[in-house]
């Protein structure tokens, strides 16, 4: 097997590779395929090889002038049509330009050469069976177990990016509403460029840091504004003691369906609170809304409710209204303790 230079494709497609080619080893040697089914994936696949679209045109070309619809191992495949008609079928694509695709597919380990000694293509029959020369099917055959593994990889990190960056929209949606004067161009530019996954984390992990940093200076403004009117002071003095004394483990354990969007251990009403913010646009709640609703219960109280919310979310018709009630302090109190076993 070939393998590819990191000058001919770039570090993350070597990498789809290495793991397509482990997972490859794996998978039982196929000795047949259909041609067409091959190709839809390796159409996926293509860009970890370092190949474009262009040299899948020039082997769907080739794959149409085989006649068979199957590749089999036991057969000879074996393309002997003339440079024209091969370019003619690639949608009349230069024969220069052909040529080097068809150098590229055999560079990359996909096609190969069975030459006569003219080096021309042709196909000679006889009592004894028929002889082709021409351009080589059986290597794409050979490692159809990697392409279809490799169309795996792609397709896994195609959809783990698209929940990254729905995550990142999500988070930069909270930065804005929670501070307004705070810069996203650079951020919301980086969602627009061609960046790799392990980037997107990491800023996807900064910004869920700001978010929970504004958060904490939300909630800790929205005390101090309690704490200078009497009737602040006079309600939390009516505090529901049943609820201090409940922790985060105790609202997951009422409400279980939030550890299923949890991606680390929830230590802390912070932790908490950002995994439920990070789910609530999901429910279908408008993140001005949220914010309000921080001002007014705080991060303990949101998380709360919101987790309340996600567990009943099936029966509730108006999750917003809903939610807003659940804040009120003698209202969460009593949705929750019907859950938990606190006393």
């Amino acid at each position: 097997m070939k393998h590819l230079s990191a000058t001919q494709m770039s570090r993350r497609a070597l990498s789809l590779a290495h793991q397509s080619r482990e997972t490859a080893d794996a998978r039982p040697q196929l000795n047949s395929c259909d041609k067409w089914e091959l190709l839809s994936r390796f159409e996926i696949a293509a860009p970890a090889f370092g190949l474009s679209h262009r040299e899948m045109g020039v082997l769907r070309a080739l794959l149409s002038l085989h006649s068979p619809r199957v590749l089999d191992s036991a057969e000879q495949l074996i393309v002997f049509a003339s440079n024209r008609t091969i370019a003619e079928r690639a949608q009349n694509m230069p024969e220069s330009t052909m040529r080097r695709h068809i150098a590229r597919l055999i560079e990359t380990g996909f096609l190969g050469r069975r030459d006569s000694a003219n080096c021309k293509r042709f196909r000679i029959k006889s009592k004894f069976g028929a002889v082709a020369f021409g351009l080589d099917l059986t290597p794409l055959l050979s490692r159809a177990p990697e392409i279809h593994a490799t169309a795996d990889a792609v397709i896994a990190e195609q959809a783990e990016r698209k929940a990254v960056t729905a995550d990142i929209r999500a988070v930069l949606a909270d930065v804005e509403t929670l501070d307004p004067a705070h810069c996203t161009r650079e951020e919301r530019l980086t969602l627009r460029r061609k960046t790799g996954l392990n980037i997107l984390k990491g800023l996807l992990s900064a910004l869920c840091d700001i978010r929970a940093r504004l958060l904490r200076h939300v909630e800790k403004q929205s005390a101090t504004e309690k704490t200078s009117t009497s009737i602040s002071q006079n309600e939390q003095h009516q505090q529901n003691p049943k609820t201090d004394i409940i922790t985060p483990a105790h609202v997951l354990a009422a409400c279980p369906d939030m550890l299923n969007y949890a991606d680390r251990r929830i230590t802390s009403w912070n932790d908490l609170a950002e995994i439920t913010l990070r789910i609530a646009p999901m429910m279908g709640l408008d993140p001005r809304v949220l914010i309000s609703l921080v001002k007014k219960g705080g991060t303990k109280r949101i998380a709360m409710a919101l987790c309340l919310l996600l567990q009943r979310f099936e029966s509730v018709r108006n999750p917003t209204g809903y939610l807003t009630s659940l804040i009120s302090r003698e209202s969460l109190d009593q949705e929750f303790m019907k859950l938990t076993a606190v006393n």
